[in-house]
């Protein structure tokens, strides 16, 4: 396998800010979101107030939460092709 890998020259830290999520991205340019999280994040209600932000900015996203601790490659895999297959123009790890 062959990628480039670039890194964020920004990181965005403030009270609150999951709510705002959408809407950074909207400014930045992205129309489709996959966020990658794991099954606890999801089912602790952590992703809700960014859901929110996503639902009121009319923002379509994509959830991949089969994420596990150390994942193997099959688990990574599955994420870049979830991503591919949605069209996400920007990723989230939550």
């Amino acid at each position: 396998m062959q990628f480039d890998f670039h890194t964020t020259k920004s990181i965005f830290l403030q009270r609150g800010g999951s709510a705002n999520l959408a809407k950074l991205i909207q400014e930045r340019g992205g129309k489709s979101v996959l966020i990658v999280t794991d099954p606890g994040v999801l089912s602790a209600g952590l992703l809700e107030k960014t859901l929110s932000g996503f639902k009121s900015a009319g923002l379509p996203l994509q959830i991949f939460s089969d994420v596990q601790a150390d994942p193997p490659i099959s688990v990574i895999n599955n994420a870049v092709k979830v991503a591919q297959e949605y069209g996400a123009d920007f990723i989230v790890g939550f």
